[in-house]
């Protein structure tokens, strides 16, 4: 609740699932939930399609970072917040070289994480540089 005075000034909607935190499974609910959210908000109200993000807090920014680049043609943009994890390590492979390469030129990410959380900012660091 605390993002919604910033949200809400800059006309933003916010959707958050149920049931979807770190125990659910991350490719049979964590990633369609998102996806289902963006298709169904697009439905409900104009949305610029430049402006859809996708984010998340802990293992929700690690599967945002997922969500993003398996469909860079959905999101724009990741905000993770302390969590991420680089191309190529075990926990994230890198996607076929044309997503890879639309990723690359379309989206953004925004890297939000505690100056005293060093174990994610060295995760962040890493992650950065794969991308």
């Amino acid at each position: 609740m605390d993002w919604m005075p910033a949200l809400e000034a800059h006309g933003m909607i916010y959707v958050s699932p149920r049931e979807a935190g770190n125990e659910a499974i991350v490719f049979d609910r964590r990633m369609p939930l998102a996806l289902h959210a963006a298709h169904g908000i697009a439905a409900r109200y104009p949305v610029d399609p430049e402006r859809v993000f996708v984010g998340g807090f802990s293992g929700g920014s690690r599967t945002a970072l997922r969500v993003a680049l398996a469909y860079p043609d959905v999101f724009r943009g990741a905000l993770l917040n302390a969590g991420s994890d680089a191309i190529g390590s075990t926990r994230l492979t890198a996607p076929p070289a044309d997503l890879m390469r639309l990723f690359q030129t379309t989206v953004r990410l925004a890297y939000v994480t505690g100056a005293h959380d060093l174990p994610n900012r060295r995760a962040d660091a890493a992650s950065q540089r794969s991308m």
